[in-house]
């Protein structure tokens, strides 16, 4: 914020300070007017950690403000029963979250063990949420379970520490951060799907199930869903994402993609319609541009777009011969401005107004499947379809690579306080921590 910004913004405050004292507006009223002027943090609302959600922060930029590890070094790798059904994320404390099954053999599951989906059919394992110390150690898991499916998403710490975690059944788990449960909000739409939460400043927090989004307070009680009559949102594994200034992002993935913009009141602002049978997940910078990267239904390309906060086009850029890696990963935003493509075989990195900077092509066959994490020097973290971790530098240089024990599908590498990754796969049940 340059002095000009400042001084203005001390006015404004000084102003409302007063009319306050003459009783003329309220302090909501003050609250809004500071947003507007100055933007919430990304981190507003969530614990001050290095990785306390899916996509790092409110705006799904997927950076972290620390180094990340300079070697594939293992420090130590921990068992989660016989399935792994997230990815990790990290509390206040270095507290490391993940959720996975409680035994260790799928032999050992009896009928009480497993929940038949309603959806889609099949028998799956519940899940628990387990808390491991910084060093490796176990810490504690819940005494509940949760029927979740592996959509590599994380728990959500919020910043007075609970843990937030939705389920295919349309729940909003609330834990303790001694892993008792608060308390459980269940949505009223039908659906399926699961979808990331995402927090708002003042604790609220918002998750889609079905066809609707919903914001439920920090006690459990709902603020308020959307109405599907004027627009139909949908999981599909897609996170909400919220700008500086407090709007919601959310989609519609239909024969159609529709991005949504939704007031902090549950109100259409506007929607951006594009031509697309898959789409990632929105990312923020941090002047508010929305960023967006989609496979073209006319051709084999992958399409990437910036939006302005009022939903103008501010440019688009297509890459071709290439197609998103997967739905719901949105682009990781360096802290250069560089934004972080995936398409297929290729992580492609484009500066701020949308040029080619360069282009990364790994080992056929290990195309990222997975969110991407940036460190505070620009490097790169992702993991590969098959069972690698790459770290490129900002350069696009491969840095190093780590390989996972019997890995397929990768879950998103997380950055830790000290600089540690955290990777694991959703066919190994073990966490890695890979850093000095």
């Amino acid at each position: 914020m340059n002095l000009k910004i400042v001084v203005v913004f001390i006015l404004i405050v000084g102003i409302f300070l007063a009319l306050i004292g003459f009783g003329v507006v309220d302090n909501n009223v003050l609250s809004s007017v500071t947003t507007m002027v100055k933007g919430e943090s990304p981190m507003a609302g969530l614990a001050k950690s290095s990785w306390p959600m899916t996509g790092h922060d409110r705006q799904l930029t997927c950076q972290a403000g620390v180094k990340g590890p300079q070697t594939n070094n293992t420090k130590w790798t921990f068992e989660v029963g016989s399935w792994i059904a997230s990815s990790a994320s990290i509390a206040a404390d270095g507290t490391i979250y993940i959720m996975g099954t409680d035994k260790k053999n799928t032999s050992e599951f009896n009928e009480s063990d497993l929940y038949n989906r309603s959806v889609g059919g099949g028998i799956i394992p519940t899940y628990v949420l387990y808390a491991i110390n910084p060093n490796g150690s176990f810490k504690w898991k819940t005494n509940f379970s949760m029927d979740i499916t592996h959509y590599k998403a994380a728990p959500l710490v919020a910043a007075d520490g609970t843990i937030y975690i939705t389920t295919q059944l349309g729940e909003l788990y609330a834990i303790n951060p001694d892993g008792t449960l608060k308390w459980i909000h269940k949505a009223e739409a039908s659906g399926c799907g699961q979808s990331a939460p995402n927090i708002g400043s003042d604790g609220t927090v918002y998750y889609v199930w079905g066809n609707r989004l919903y914001a439920v307070g920090p006690n459990g009680t709902r603020k308020w869903m959307t109405d599907p009559d004027e627009m139909e949102v949908n999981s599909n594994e897609n996170q909400p994402a919220i700008g500086p200034d407090g709007t919601i992002y959310c989609q519609n993935m239909g024969s159609d993609i529709i991005l949504y913009a939704v007031d902090n009141n549950g109100k259409l602002k506007w929607q951006y319609k594009i031509k697309a049978a898959h789409a990632s997940s929105p990312s923020i910078g941090s002047d508010g541009t929305i960023y967006l990267f989609y496979n073209s239904l006319s051709s084999s390309s992958t399409d990437v777009v910036a939006l302005k906060s009022n939903g103008d086009e501010k440019w688009s850029v297509v890459i071709p011969d290439s197609s998103p890696s997967i739905s719901g990963v949105p682009p990781a935003l360096g802290p250069d401005g560089t934004i972080y493509i995936p398409t297929g075989e290729h992580i492609v990195a484009l500066k701020s107004d949308g040029s080619l900077k360069w282009e990364y092509s790994p080992e056929i066959g290990r195309s990222t499947t997975s969110t991407m994490a940036v460190d505070k020097d620009g490097t790169l973290y992702y993991y590969s379809h098959t069972d690698r971790v790459y770290a490129l530098t900002s350069e696009g240089k491969l840095k190093w690579q780590y390989e996972i024990d019997n890995g397929a599908d990768g879950f998103p590498p997380v950055i830790g306080p000290d600089g540690t990754i955290y990777a694991n796969s959703e066919i190994t049940r073990y966490l890695y921590a890979i850093g000095p």
